[in-house]
C-alpha cells in the first residue's frame, strides 16, 4: 500500500491511495492407501459405489492466481472549526485467473461524500 497526502491550503487535504494484491495458493494431491485389502471386501463392487468417491483431481479446483488493484482519491475541505465536507473516488479491479464456481473478475467505481461534525 502507498499513500501520498497533500494540503494545497488549510482548510483542503487530498490524500490519494493505492494498493496491489497478487496470491496464489495450490493445493496437493489428496491420495489414499487402498484399503480395500484391510476391509476385506471392495466397496465399489458391494452396493457402496456411492461411496467410492474420486479425489485425483481435487487439487485441480485450487489452483488459485489472484490480482486485485485499489485505488482511492480523497479530498476533506474544512467548512469550519467543527464541520467538514469529505468525497472520495475509489476504483477496485478484482481479476482471477481460473474461474470455478463463478467468475468473480471485474471492476467497481465507489463515490462518497460525507459530512462530519464534531460536538465538542
Amino acid at each position: 500500500m502507498l499513500t501520498a497526502n497533500y494540503q494545497p491550503i488549510s482548510k483542503l487535504a487530498l490524500s490519494l491511495t493505492g494498493a496491489y494484491t497478487y496470491s496464489r495458493a495450490e493445493m496437493d494431491t489428496i491420495t489414499f492407501e487402498d484399503i480395500n485389502g484391510q476391509l476385506g471386501f471392495d466397496p465399489a463392487t458391494s452396493g457402496m459405489a456411492m461411496y467410492d468417491y474420486d479425489f485425483t483431481k481435487v487439487h485441480k479446483y485450487s489452483a488459485l492466481n489472484i490480482k486485485k488493484w485499489d485505488i482511492a482519491l480523497e479530498g476533506t475541505y474544512r467548512l469550519t472549526s467543527k464541520a467538514a465536507l469529505t468525497a472520495g473516488m475509489n476504483y477496485i479491479n478484482y481479476d482471477e485467473d481460473e474461474v470455478y464456481l463463478a467468475d468473480e473478475s471485474g471492476s467497481a467505481y465507489i463515490a462518497m461524500l460525507r459530512l462530519t461534525y464534531w460536538f465538542k
